[in-house]
C-alpha cells in the first residue's frame, strides 16, 4: 500500500510525497481480526461484561449482559452503568487504584423486574491514568433462591434438632430424674434392710445367695454371703435333721409361688449351731421370668427363753398361790396343835406331882409303871414338849413367812417393814442357800416402816438373796460360804445392802448386768432378767437406786437405796 501526497511550493513549483503504509494496513486489519475474535469470546461468554469509560459510561455489552437486562445492547451504549444496570451501589467513578472491586448488586431489567447479581469492576490503566473499568456480572437469582431455600430448610432443620434437642433433653432428664429415682430409692432400701434387726436374704432358684443384709451376716455368722449357696452356710432343720435346699421350702416356695412362714423353726449353720427362728418366705418377679425367693427371719432364741420362763413363772405362780392356799390351810391345825402341846406342857407338872403322890402312898405302883415304862416317859416328857412346841414354832415361822411372801400386790404403796421382808425372804429361799452358805444379818432395829409395795420387794430381795447363792455354789474351790444382809437408816433413805464372798462380777461386765436377757449363769440356771426385773421395780416403781458396790473387796455387794415416801 502506498499513499501519494502533494504540496505546492511558493514559486509555483510541486513536491510530491510517496508513503508506503502496508505494514500499517497490515497491523490494522490484524487489529480487527482480534477485536472481532475478542467480541466473539465476548459475545459468546455466559457472564454479562459491560466495558466503561473514564466517566463511567457504557462503551461495550457483551449478548450476556444485554439479556439479562433484557434490552438492546445499542440502548445501553453511552448510558452512566448505575442508570444501564437499574441499580445502585456501584463505586463512583473515576475508580482510584488499580484493585478491582466486587459484591452484590440488585438490577432492574427493562421490564421492570429486578435480580440479583455478583459483580467484579475492573479498573484499566493506560500510560499510568485510569481509562476505564470492565464491569463482569452474573444472575445469582436463582442461587439466591436456593440458598433461601437452603437457608430456610436449614432454619427449619435448626428448628427441628432444637425441637428433638429439647425433647431429647427433657427425656434425658426426665431419665436421669427417674436414675436418680431409682437410685435412692435403691439406696433407701439398702438402708432400710440394713437397719432391720432380722436378717434377709434372696435366693434364686439354683439356691445362691444373691442378696443379704447386715442382720443375715450376724445372725448366720458368716462374713460373706453373697454368691454363696444356701446349702454351703445353712439348712432348714425338719424332724431334727437338715433338709437341703432343693427338698427345702424356699425352693417350694420359688418353684411354687406361694408365700410360707414359720413361726418355730430352726437353722442349721455350717459351723454347727442350730438357730431357732421365725421365717417368712415370698416369691418376687424379677426380669423374664426369672423368680426368686425373699427370705426374712430373726432368731428367736430369747423368746423361747422367755416362753420357758413365762411357763416356768405361771407354773410358779401357780405354785405360789397354792402354798399361800395351803400356808392358809396349815395355820390353823399348827395353832391346834400348839394350843394342845402348851395345854400339855401347862398339865403335865399337876400330873407328875399326882403321879409322884401315888408312888408315895402306893409303894407297889411302882413297879407297875416301871413295867410300862411310864416312869422313863415322865422323865422325857418335858424335853419332847419343848422340841414340839420349837417346830411348831419354826412351821409357824415358815406359815407366817409364805403368807407374807405370797401376799398379792396392791395398786398402791403401805407401810412395810423391810426387817420383817427380810425375815420372810430369808426363810422362803432358805432351801437355795442352806447348803452353799450361812445367812448373816445386820438389821438396824430403830428402821422406819417405809411407803413401798411389799411384793415387789420381796421379790427384789429374792433375787438377790438366790443370785448371791447361786455365785457362792460356783466357786471352783467350794466349800461353804457366806451371804450377808444389813439395813441401815439414811436420813430420806432406807440402805439394803446384800453381799457374798463369791467370785464377784469382772469388771468388763460390770456395765452390762442390769441389761435385759444378760446372764454370766450356765445354760438353764438364768434368762438374765433378774436383775433387769429387780432394777426396773427399784428405780422405776419406787424411784430408787440399785447398783453394784465397786468398793467391794471380794465377792459382790448389791446396794438397795428406797426413798421413805
Amino acid at each position: 500500500w502506498l499513499i501519494n501526497r502533494e504540496s505546492r511550493l511558493k514559486d509555483g513549483g510541486i513536491v510530491g510525497i510517496r508513503t508506503d503504509v502496508t505494514e500499517l494496513k497490515r497491523r490494522e486489519t490484524e487489529l480487527e481480526k482480534l477485536k472481532s475474535r475478542y467480541e466473539l469470546i465476548l459475545g459468546a461468554a455466559g457472564d454479562g461484561i459491560v466495558g466503561l469509560d473514564d466517566k463511567g459510561r457504557v462503551r461495550f455489552v457483551n449478548p450476556a449482559a444485554a439479556a439479562m437486562l433484557k434490552t438492546e445492547a445499542a440502548g445501553l451504549n453511552k448510558r452512566p452503568v448505575a442508570a444501564a444496570m437499574g441499580a445502585d451501589g456501584l463505586p463512583a467513578f473515576p475508580l482510584a487504584g488499580t484493585q478491582a472491586r466486587e459484591g452484590e448488586l440488585v438490577c432492574t431489567r427493562a421490564d421492570g423486574k429486578t435480580f440479583t447479581a455478583e459483580f467484579i469492576l475492573t479498573p484499566m490503566v493506560e500510560d499510568g491514568r485510569f481509562a476505564g473499568a470492565v464491569l463482569v456480572f452474573r444472575d445469582i437469582s436463582l442461587r439466591k433462591r436456593y440458598e433461601a431455600s437452603l437457608a430456610n430448610q436449614q432454619k427449619t432443620l435448626e428448628q427441628q434438632v432444637a425441637a428433638r434437642t429439647r425433647e431429647l433433653s427433657a427425656e434425658i432428664a426426665g431419665r436421669i430424674r427417674l436414675d436418680q429415682a431409682l437410685e435412692e430409692s435403691r439406696n433407701r432400701l439398702l438402708g432400710i434392710t440394713s437397719s432391720l434387726f432380722e436378717g434377709v436374704l434372696l435366693v434364686d432358684g439354683f439356691g445362691v445367695i444373691v442378696f443379704a443384709n447386715p442382720s443375715a451376716h450376724r445372725w448366720l455368722g458368716a462374713e460373706v454371703l453373697l454368691e454363696r449357696l444356701v446349702d454351703e452356710v445353712f439348712q432348714v432343720e425338719r424332724d431334727d435333721k437338715p433338709v437341703a435346699f432343693e427338698a427345702g421350702p424356699f425352693h417350694a416356695v420359688i418353684a411354687d409361688g406361694m408365700m410360707l412362714s414359720d413361726d418355730d423353726a430352726a437353722f442349721l449353720t455350717a459351723d454347727g449351731r442350730r438357730i431357732a427362728v421365725a421365717y417368712g418366705a415370698a416369691p418376687l418377679e424379677e426380669t423374664g421370668r426369672r423368680r426368686v425367693a425373699v427370705i426374712s427371719f430373726r432368731g428367736i432364741e430369747a423368746l423361747k427363753a422367755a416362753q420357758r420362763e413365762a411357763l416356768q413363772a405361771s407354773r410358779l405362780a401357780s405354785v405360789g398361790q397354792l402354798a399361800a392356799g395351803v400356808a392358809h390351810e396349815i395355820n390353823t391345825p399348827i395353832q391346834y396343835v400348839g394350843d394342845n402341846l402348851r395345854f400339855i406342857q401347862d398339865t403335865f407338872p399337876g400330873l407328875a406331882s399326882a403321879c409322884a403322890e401315888v408312888r408315895s402312898r402306893y409303894p407297889d405302883a411302882m413297879d407297875i409303871l416301871k413295867r410300862h415304862g411310864i416312869e422313863e416317859a415322865f422323865a422325857e416328857y418335858p424335853d419332847a414338849i419343848d422340841q414340839a412346841l420349837h417346830g411348831v414354832g419354826h412351821v409357824t415361822h415358815i406359815v407366817r413367812s409364805m403368807k407374807d411372801f405370797s401376799h398379792p400386790g396392791s395398786g398402791a404403796k403401805i407401810g412395810t417393814d423391810i426387817n420383817a421382808a427380810i425375815d420372810s425372804t430369808i426363810t422362803v429361799c432358805r432351801n437355795e442357800w442352806k447348803h452353799v452358805a450361812k445367812m448373816t444379818t445386820d438389821l438396824d432395829p430403830g428402821l422406819p416402816k417405809i411407803l413401798c409395795f411389799p411384793s415387789d420387794i420381796h421379790q427384789v430381795l429374792l433375787n438377790l438373796v438366790v443370785n448371791a447363792a447361786h455365785a457362792i455354789g460356783d466357786r471352783p474351790e467350794g466349800g461353804q460360804g457366806e451371804i450377808r444382809i444389813s439395813t441401815h437408816f439414811d436420813g430420806d433413805w432406807i440402805e439394803i445392802r446384800v453381799s457374798d464372798d463369791g467370785p464377784g462380777v469382772p469388771k468388763a461386765l460390770r456395765d452390762r448386768i442390769f441389761d435385759p436377757f444378760f446372764t454370766t449363769k450356765g445354760v438353764g440356771k438364768g434368762t438374765g432378767q433378774g436383775l433387769s426385773i429387780c432394777q426396773d421395780i427399784v428405780v422405776k416403781k419406787h424411784g430408787g437406786k440399785l447398783y453394784l458396790d465397786d468398793t467391794a473387796s471380794q465377792g459382790a455387794t448389791f446396794v438397795i437405796r428406797l426413798p421413805m415416801g
